[in-house]
């Protein structure tokens, strides 16, 4: 599939609407390699444009990819908690997150969480999981060209960097 901008993609296109509150999260992941840690980032807008809040956070990690994924799914885990009625859109600069949600997903299950080439998928629990929230608040995702004058998604990259430039480590 070629994921492009500006075009929303959602598991259950047919399933209605929650005609309640509206929310856009920004999410990104950032991934120092050098140090193996990893940083997630969220911006949660209203639908007027107003930035209601920012999660950020750090962890021991093994690639961007992951990030993305946490990033994602502690943004509708977040809508879960807190307005679980409400239409909530996502918007990712990783192509690869909608890639595996929308195109692998299903070839992943089908061949008992394996690839094509019979190695184990990479984060099987976690495309799990975001798998699984976004069938139960069937939210619009969006991918959005990263680093650009998107002051949302440039705000959940900041947030992602920030959280591993925080963390005390050690060489």
């Amino acid at each position: 599939m070629d994921f492009r901008q500006h075009t929303p993609y959602r598991l259950n296109p047919d399933a209605p609407e929650p005609q309640t509150y509206l929310l856009n999260l920004y999410t990104d992941g950032a991934y120092f390699k050098q140090h193996r840690l990893g940083g997630w980032g969220i911006a949660i807008y209203d639908h007027q444009g107003q930035l209601l809040e920012t999660l950020s956070g750090v962890q021991i990690s093994e690639s961007s990819l992951e990030m993305e994924l946490i990033a994602a799914i502690k943004a509708l885990q977040w809508v879960q908690q807190n307005h679980p009625n409400s239409s909530p859109t996502l918007y990712t600069d990783a192509q690869i997150l909608l890639e595996g949600l929308f195109d692998k997903y299903p070839q992943w299950q089908e061949s008992n969480w394996h690839s094509p080439n019979g190695n184990p998928v990479v984060f099987t629990e976690l495309w799990q999981q975001l798998h699984q929230l976004t069938e139960n608040l069937n939210p619009d995702i969006y991918w959005i060209k990263g680093h650009t004058n998107s002051h949302q998604n440039q705000l959940a990259d900041q947030l992602a960097r920030q959280s591993i430039l925080k963390k005390p480590y050690s060489d």
